[in-house]
């Protein structure tokens, strides 16, 4: 829980300007949520949210480069998807075993770089996960994003 406890006011600071619920309360929907805190952009936050068959991709992004003094709602962007792409979510978070994940990569922290927190909530089991530069969940973080029209250049993924 160290990286987590490092940064927590950054965290809470992000999560709060995006106007985030905590995943804990998405009691009747599956939703999987990235927090992407990276050093030299705005914190950004993407959702995806199945609630019977309805699944929502939600972008939002909060000014303040690296989560310092996130202010308020840059950018609130959503779209409607269809079934398939809630499957492919979860079959990479299945793959990738994120649900098995410790919360927290106990084997490398940083001070410049990002730091990207998936968050699963699947009918009320809570599960998030810390990772430093995108350790081990690029794949699952990445695709989402560009579902969100969210380009991301090569040399700005670290």
């Amino acid at each position: 829980m160290k990286s987590v406890l490092l940064l927590f006011p950054l965290l809470i600071a992000a999560v709060r300007a995006t106007g985030e619920t905590p995943l804990r309360q998405a009691a009747n929907r599956s939703r999987v949520r990235f927090l992407g805190l990276r050093t030299f952009d705005n914190p950004v936050v993407v959702g995806m949210e199945k609630n019977g068959n309805k699944t929502t991709l939600r972008r939002k992004t909060a000014g303040g480069a690296g989560g310092y003094e996130p202010g308020k709602i840059a950018a609130d962007e959503s779209k409607t998807l269809g079934r398939q792409a809630w499957l492919e979510c979860m079959s990479r978070l299945q793959k990738a075993g994120c649900r098995q994940m410790d919360t927290t990569d106990k084997g490398l922290m940083g001070f410049d770089g990002s730091q990207r927190l998936p968050g699963v909530n699947l009918n009320g089991q809570c599960h998030p996960v810390d990772r430093w530069c995108g350790r081990g969940i690029r794949e699952l973080h990445l695709p989402l994003f560009r579902l969100t029209g969210m380009e991301i250049p090569g040399n700005d993924i670290y």
